[in-house]
């Protein structure tokens, strides 16, 4: 199997020899990789829609090779988020029509990609709801493969610290200086003392940084992108995950947070909402009064003790092994193994 990626390099799990081909190269050279590495391959698998999944379905046509295409979020909704063409989540966004004011390439690029995949693998039925309902998708082809829950290293979250956590990329759909607003009405209007740290990067660096400065907010940090394993020890001495993006397709933050045992006030635009029914707080992310209203609950005594209680039941089945399984066996079906 040859998978577009950043890098060259073999692996070999569960019986599958992955092949990446290396975008830093260049589109030439990139294009030229992909196809011998495809002419050795039963197939190429695409992780998301692009000018370099192009290539693949060429390179698929070319070789005679199936493309399997994995898509964990929206081409065009992101686009127009980051441009600030839309400020609609990502339902209203394809339910209005709006999705239709996108530049062409774009939604060409998407079209072709789920045209040409024999199969597309979804995070969850989000998606794949979307793309049936409005870009003619054949669902027959469409594949739900959660993603595993993270490997805990033995981390547990049995003495929080006073602090809520954030964490994500700086964009505009993350909905961070909104939330940012909400949070400093929380603190200035009740006597809860907590703080607020920020993990991430991206292009509102500087205003999330201008914002902190405006209002003086000691209580507010921001901090450089982490790892996974420093991402859940953060999450562990917390009192609560907020993640208040307009949309989530597949919310990882929310199952890391919650099989650790920590809260997490969490947008209820999600692909995962069925699945976290009552045991994420759900909140839509312009009901300010509501939003503030479920901080406070899970910021006090009160509310921190039901919530860690409430969480003691969740459990997440998909692991690594049994996300690679599942790969695996639709890789099998679409060469016929």
């Amino acid at each position: 199997m040859v998978a577009p990626g950043v890098k060259t390099e073999s692996v070999l799990a569960d019986g599958v020899l992955l092949k990446r081909a290396a975008r830093s190269s260049g589109r030439t050279a990139y294009f030229r990789t992909l196809i011998k590495a495809a002419k050795k391959a039963d197939l190429i698998f695409a992780q998301d829609a692009s000018s370099y999944t192009l290539l693949a379905i060429a390179a698929a046509i070319l070789t005679r090779r199936p493309l399997v295409t994995r898509l964990g979020g929206d081409l065009l909704w992101e686009r127009a988020a980051d441009s600030g063409a839309t400020k609609k989540g990502l339902v209203d966004f394809y339910d209005s029509g709006e999705f239709l004011q996108m530049p062409f390439i774009y939604r060409k690029m998407l079209g072709l990609t789920l045209k040409f995949s024999r199969r597309v693998i979804f995070p969850s039925a989000m998606l794949a709801s979307l793309y049936e309902k409005h870009l003619r998708f054949k669902s027959k082809k469409g594949r739900i493969i959660k993603n595993a829950e993270a490997d805990l290293f033995g981390i547990n979250a049995s003495r929080p610290e006073s602090q809520a956590l954030m964490s994500g990329r700086f964009v505009p759909l993350k909905n961070i200086i909104p939330t940012l607003e909400i949070v400093r009405s929380v603190r200035e209007a009740s006597n809860v003392n907590f703080n607020l740290v920020l993990i991430g990067s991206g292009p509102l660096q500087k205003e999330i940084e201008e914002w902190k400065e405006k209002n003086q907010a000691r209580w507010f940090a921001v901090r450089p992108p982490v790892s996974r394993r420093e991402l859940l020890q953060e999450i562990a001495k917390s009192l609560l995950v907020v993640n208040l993006s307009w949309s989530e397709v597949s919310p990882n933050i929310a199952v890391d947070s919650l099989a650790l045992g920590v809260p997490i006030l969490l947008t209820a635009e999600n692909g995962l909402r069925d699945d976290l029914v009552g045991f994420a707080t759900m909140v839509e992310p312009q009901d300010e009064k509501t939003i503030k209203n479920e901080l406070l609950v899970l910021l006090s005594e009160a509310g921190q003790h039901e919530a860690r209680e409430r969480l003691k039941n969740f459990h997440w089945a998909q692991t690594e092994e049994s996300m690679t399984q599942e790969l695996g066996d639709e890789f099998n079906q679409v060469c016929g193994f």
